[in-house]
């Protein structure tokens, strides 16, 4: 599945998603200045539009996104589950989400460490404020056609087709907001 959050005129977090191949599906996205999109490859749970990023945070005011491969995380969720946290999928992402629900973003890398969670690689969090990202060393920031910065976990030869220009790859451990 794919999908991508959108910051709406009035400010709300907008989302779609769906199992379309994503170049239809990013055709429906109105135009923001702010969004972040992805595109699934299945790692943990099945093809479903349920396992589709991003995610919604409990309160419906944030979006999540994440890149990667957790382990260990059984525990954590099922204790998530216990304090009321609604888990709408079968990914192993939507535990980070939940758990950066109970830490909040700043936090939630030293949490999932401390949680002995490993491989936990690139995410994104948008809400109607701000953008939090995470990088393992994979995320590049560049630049696109209208001069935003952009996010971009992939590989880069995305940049490399001129799609974006300038990339700069963030080191492992980078935070932005």
């Amino acid at each position: 599945g794919s999908g991508a959050a959108v910051q709406m005129r009035e400010g709300r977090i907008g989302i779609e998603k769906g199992l379309a191949a994503p170049k239809r599906l990013f055709k429906r996205i109105p135009p923001s200045r702010r969004f972040m999109a992805h595109v699934r490859s299945k790692t943990q749970g099945t093809r479903e539009y349920k396992n589709a990023h991003p995610f919604v945070t409990c309160d419906g005011r944030g979006a999540f996104m994440h890149n990667g491969i957790i382990h260990g995380y059984a525990a954590l969720k099922r204790r998530l589950i216990a304090k009321g946290h609604k888990f709408t999928s079968d990914t192993d992402s939507e535990v980070i989400m939940h758990l950066g629900e109970e830490v909040g973003p700043e936090g939630l890398s030293a949490a999932l460490n401390k949680e002995g969670i490993s491989g936990y690689a690139n995410w994104v969090w948008m809400t109607p404020e701000k953008t939090f990202a995470f990088s393992d060393g994979s995320l590049y920031l560049v630049t696109n056609d209208m001069g935003m910065k952009v996010g971009l976990f992939s590989d880069i030869t995305w940049c490399e087709k001129g799609f974006f220009k300038k990339p700069k790859e963030l080191p492992t451990g980078t935070f932005l907001t």
